[in-house]
């Protein structure tokens, strides 16, 4: 009778206990964690490379590659490969510095803007390493993300959501050629040669992947 009894308490007192036993041992699965930058701050090591500097030059610049280990400030036509946030000074150019690669992680970047330009428009590489909105200039420039701020005049900073650059190659309209008649119907060797020549600035300027826009 007493074991019986015995028995039956500790089933009761095993019951009773259960639900935080079955806590106890219960494993919560967690997400895996990975190691990229969603916020506006710096990325780690691996989305930067560390350059010298070519020349002295302001902060928050997009820069190119230049020589082996170094890199110069980017001009309006040059493709670049990131920014540097740091101002370079004549004291600097012995000293490594880190270069911010652009479309390698998702964050902002500050840039300086070379002009107006308006909030979430497409940014374009501009003179002295600055950014500008769409150009109405002929020319070859590099598209680099949007703008999450409008600037109104050059020399503002504003956040850069950016990408991997993308040439774009703005070309002026097709030669009109005409005859003497003031009609370009009859086909005539100076037409003729008008259309080689623009074809052949359009293929040149596509030989690798483009985007296209004609004044």
């Amino acid at each position: 009778m007493k074991l019986a009894f015995c028995i039956l308490f500790l089933l009761a007192l095993f019951a009773a206990f259960l639900p935080s036993l079955r806590a106890a041992v219960t494993f919560e699965p967690r997400p895996l964690s990975l190691a990229v930058n969603t916020g506006t701050g710096f990325p780690s090591a691996e989305n930067s490379v560390n350059l010298l500097p070519t020349a002295a030059h302001a902060g928050n610049v997009l820069v190119k590659r230049g020589a082996a280990g170094y890199y110069d400030v980017c001009g309006a036509n040059d493709e670049p490969i990131g920014l540097v946030v740091s101002p370079v000074l004549a004291a600097d150019l012995g000293r490594k510095q880190a270069v911010y690669m652009l479309g390698s992680w998702r964050s902002q970047l500050p840039v300086v803007s070379g002009g107006a330009t308006t909030l979430g428009g497409w940014l374009y590489t501009a003179a002295n390493g600055q950014v500008q909105a769409e150009p109405s200039a002929a020319g070859t420039y590099w598209r680099v993300g949007r703008g999450h701020l409008a600037a109104g005049a050059s020399g503002i900073q504003i956040p850069l959501e950016h990408t991997s650059p993308i040439k774009l190659v703005v070309m002026t309209e097709f030669t009109a050629v005409t005859t003497a008649a003031g009609s370009d119907a009859g086909t005539t060797q100076a037409l003729a040669n008008a259309i080689k020549a623009d074809l052949t600035a359009l293929r040149t300027a596509g030989a690798t992947p483009t985007l296209f826009k004609f004044l």
